[in-house]
């Protein structure tokens, strides 16, 4: 018997030592979310998740010191904090499939229909998790104050793989989009976050009473946290172009085998009156607007074999090997129809244009600085020509 005890007892500072060595390593995690590291949208998201993670785990290790009469609760307080872990759970789960759609550019939160059908089975399940101290429907709380599973505790369960299989398809169909290996990258490492929790939750019908979900639910974040550093160490977190390190290192190489026979072309892209669509619409039209403008980079930079990347603010940066093409004017006309493709598509209210300078590199003499400050030249006259323009008009 007291072989059991003891067993018991360590049992009992295992699972709680596990919740509560969760917590503590949640506390770096959210230190180093930044805006570096992803959209606006996507650090709220991915942080509220973390927040309602936090509350999962608190919740967890209270109703352990309930459950093994470490501290007695009264059947209010035990119910109340079933009920919040239920909710914690929806709210996992909704926030993560708000921090995916954000991450591989879908738009259905933006959509108010779509994002009431969205939050519905959530919001349906943190109802019932409240109304369950009353109807028992998903637990239920007997006399000694001893908690037992109600008969539509399945929901849970069902609620929770209702919101990882919709993250799942969307993940699924941004990789068979992908254009580069960025983005197969960041659909490859959301599909691993669902393996996780599915196993955590399939171990937790079967075996009650267990951490494993909290378990399984931190290294699906944790992984995904690796992730995203991962791709800003060579990527921008807003574009998902290339970013200025990774664009130093491609030109390290490209520029050493250059010869007249066979140059690189560089081409210099600035966002006209980017201050003003920032002013007028708010930062969040402003991150959308340098997203449509990476996309139409992004598929020039396909169409010729080259390279594209976000040096910096609303500046950017082309490359294309100068077999691919004619004359640098066959580059500046795709890129400007290919942009403007996506802001029809996007249905903007603005007009998004861009000022393009570009140089030639024809030997390994010269250095990117050179090649960037000859195509900022080129790009400020066009530019100037542009105000004139308007100012004109």
């Amino acid at each position: 018997m007291e072989s059991l005890s003891n067993m018991l007892n360590i049992f009992i500072a295992s699972y709680l030592i596990c919740d509560i060595s969760l917590l503590i390593m949640l506390i770096p995690i959210m230190k180093k979310l930044t805006f570096t590291i992803g959209t606006e949208t996507e650090i709220h998201s991915y942080r509220n998740m973390l927040y309602a993670f936090a509350l999962y785990v608190i919740t967890d290790i209270l109703f352990v010191l309930h459950v093994y009469r470490l501290v007695d609760w009264s059947y209010f307080g035990i119910s109340l904090n079933a009920a919040l872990n239920e909710s914690a759970l929806a709210l996992i789960s909704i926030f993560w499939l708000s921090f995916v759609e954000a991450h591989l550019g879908y738009t259905e939160f933006e959509n108010p229909r779509k994002r009431i059908l969205l939050l519905l089975p959530a919001g349906i399940e943190i109802a019932m998790a409240f109304a369950s101290i009353f109807t028992h429907w998903l637990f239920n709380i007997d006399s000694m104050n001893v908690y037992s599973r109600g008969p539509l505790f399945l929901l849970i369960s069902a609620m929770v793989a209702f919101y990882m299989i919709y993250a799942s398809v969307l993940s699924v169909k941004s990789r068979c989009k992908a254009k580069d290996s960025t983005e197969r990258e960041s659909a490859n490492a959301l599909l691993l976050f669902v393996i996780s929790p599915f196993v955590g939750n399939v171990v937790q019908v079967i075996v009650p009473n267990t951490p494993i979900v909290c378990i399984s639910m931190f290294i699906s974040i944790y992984l995904v946290f690796v992730s995203l550093l991962a791709i800003q160490i060579n990527h921008d977190a807003l574009t998902k172009l290339n970013n200025r390190r990774r664009t130093e290192r491609y030109f390290a190489g490209e520029i050493s085998s250059a010869t007249p026979e066979n140059p690189i072309w560089v081409f210099l892209a600035d966002v006209n009156f980017f201050k003003k669509i920032n002013d007028n619409y708010g930062h969040t039209e402003g991150d959308r607007a340098l997203c449509l403008v990476a996309d139409a980079l992004r598929e020039t930079a396909e169409h010729y074999s080259g390279f594209a990347a976000r040096i910096g603010g609303d500046e950017f940066i082309l490359s294309i090997p100068g077999i691919k093409l004619n004359s640098p004017e066959e580059v500046t006309e795709y890129l400007n129809e290919s942009l403007l493709k996506y802001c029809r598509r996007s249905s903007i209210c603005y007009e998004l244009t861009l000022s393009i300078g570009w140089a030639n590199c024809i030997g390994a003499s010269e250095t990117m600085d050179e090649l960037i400050r000859r195509a900022d030249k080129m790009q400020y006259e066009d530019k100037k020509a542009i105000h004139e323009k308007i100012g004109r008009s």
